[in-house]
């Protein structure tokens, strides 16, 4: 939406460095036979890649609202349209039910 591509670079290389995190996590998980000794070596990676992950989506929905409400058209009906969308985008990040 924005036609720039510095945003979709920098969620690309988030989504990227996230599943990398998730597959080293999945892979010790699967060499380390003791959840609990798991869970001691391996917590911060974990909480890496959910943070990664949280704000990858944060920066999804707010590039999505700034261009969606950058770019409305003026006409009535139309508007009414991008702003349902920029509330679901919004509820969407947020994790509540639209």
């Amino acid at each position: 939406m924005s036609q720039r591509w510095e945003l979709a670079v920098v969620c690309w290389l988030l989504s990227l460095l996230q599943f990398a995190m998730s597959m080293l996590v999945m892979a010790e998980d699967l060499r380390i036979p003791s959840q609990l000794v798991f869970e001691a070596q391996w917590n911060w990676t974990i909480t890496v890649t959910l943070a990664l992950s949280t704000a990858n989506n944060i920066l999804i929905a707010a590039g999505l609202t700034y261009f969606l409400h950058k770019n409305r058209s003026g006409l009535a009906k139309t508007d009414r349209i991008v702003n349902k969308i920029i509330r679901l985008t919004i509820r969407a990040c947020g994790g509540l039910k639209t």
